[in-house]
């Protein structure tokens, strides 16, 4: 099978970058597919019996792991996407996977309401319970040891990933909460279903401010910059300063394409932001420029499109 082969058919739900060399993408065509983040080329690609919902790459950029709908999460070898685990411990969708800062740990998440934590070839070592709902997201603290996650019973959870307790609950007044990432002072920023996002600091204190008309889809953080992405299914997108303590400070605000998926993107380089699509592939937003490349479904080549900076 060449490059020119492999695309996805179906809408990408899922994307990781490493560097600048790896991009990866999950798409509900079933699909995992490896790409060079230099020519845009796909190298190879991976499969599951359903739905690939999301995809993380470990620290070092050696091994791929991918959420699926056929109930499973699978680790890969990069760049020969030869499959080399499977977790199999979940009793619904595996919404997410991903691997501990120091690369050593695997944790999921699921719709049957539970974590698990695994090592690196998908040998189970904990599972966490607690949640009442569905888990919608979940992020590694730096400690390599806790795990924060959020869901459709509104609740923030911070557990123990060695004794598998959970170590507190917060209620964010209810209300639905797709995504969340925790900074490197403890800090969590949660992104909900009315738009607002949620500060947490180390002494629960809760702090809303106001960023998106709709529900927020996603919160990607860049620990080294200093920035928080978020990307809501109004159709914006806003980086914003974590420097200055306040997230009513932005860098840059933008609409993006309908072709665009607000449910994953991460950062390729320090200028370069790379989205999840309802296309073949992914698309890049550079910003230092209001020019972007698109490869949308049906088309051969990548494709500018505009979008309005501010």
């Amino acid at each position: 099978m060449n490059a020119y082969s492999i695309f996805h058919v179906g809408p990408i739900s899922g994307l990781a970058t490493f560097s600048d060399k790896y991009i990866a993408t999950a798409g509900y065509d079933n699909q995992l597919i490896l790409w060079c983040a230099q020519t845009n080329k796909a190298l190879a690609c991976g499969r599951h019996d359903h739905l690939v919902n999301q995809c993380d790459f470990s620290p070092d950029g050696t091994l791929l792991v991918s959420s699926s709908s056929d109930y499973t999460a699978r680790v890969w070898s990069v760049p020969d996407m030869r499959l080399i685990g499977v977790i199999s411990v979940h009793a619904d969708d595996v919404s997410k996977a991903a691997f501990s800062p120091d690369g050593l740990q695997i944790a999921t998440s699921s719709f049957d309401g539970t974590l698990s934590v695994h090592d690196l070839h998908g040998v189970f070592k904990k599972r966490l319970v607690g949640h009442t709902g569905l888990i919608e997201n979940f992020d590694w603290s730096k400690d390599n040891r806790t795990l924060q996650s959020c869901g459709m019973d509104g609740t923030i959870r911070t557990w123990d990933t060695l004794t598998g307790e959970c170590r507190a609950v917060r209620s964010i007044d209810g209300v639905d909460i797709d995504t969340l990432v925790t900074l490197t002072d403890g800090t969590i920023l949660a992104g909900n279903s009315d738009g607002s996002i949620a500060s947490i600091d180390p002494y629960d204190n809760v702090t809303f401010f106001d960023a998106h008309t709709t529900a927020i889809k996603l919160l990607i953080v860049d620990d080294a910059e200093r920035r928080l992405v978020s990307l809501g299914y109004d159709n914006r997108v806003h980086i914003w300063d974590l420097n200055k303590g306040s997230l009513e400070a932005k860098i840059k605000t933008s609409t993006f394409p309908r072709c665009i998926w607000a449910r994953s993107a991460s950062f390729l380089t320090e200028n370069v932001i790379a989205f999840a699509t309802f296309g073949t592939t992914y698309a890049t937003w550079d910003l230092a420029s209001s020019y972007n490349r698109i490869w949308c479904m049906g088309l051969l080549k990548w494709q500018r499109i505009w979008l309005n900076v501010g």
